[in-house]
């Protein structure tokens, strides 16, 4: 379910594969948010790596905060909501 797109960031780290690595519901005083700890890697096979190994070889990541909107924080809605809200990731498709 991990998102497909490339990306280059602000350093010129080109990336290809990203997937939610963490998230968490934070309450402030206008509202409800989903913070999402976003881990982004060159290929799949490094990430493939980092499953098999259990170590860390992501490139970079990211932290992105979304409305709680609805509640649903399945890793697929986030996902979708990603693809959808994120105007970096419009476009992107399903690994």
């Amino acid at each position: 379910m991990p998102i497909k797109k490339i990306i280059t960031d602000k350093k010129g780290m080109v990336t290809r594969h990203h997937r939610i690595r963490a998230c968490s519901i934070t309450e402030e005083l206008d509202g409800e948010y989903i913070d999402i700890n976003l881990t982004s890697y060159a290929n799949k096979a490094i990430w493939d790596l980092e499953v098999a190994e259990g170590e860390n070889l992501s490139y970079t990541s990211m932290a992105i905060r979304l409305p709680l909107g609805d509640g649903n924080i399945s890793k697929a809605n986030l996902y979708a909501r990603i693809r959808a809200e994120i105007p970096e990731f419009a476009g992107a498709t399903e690994e």
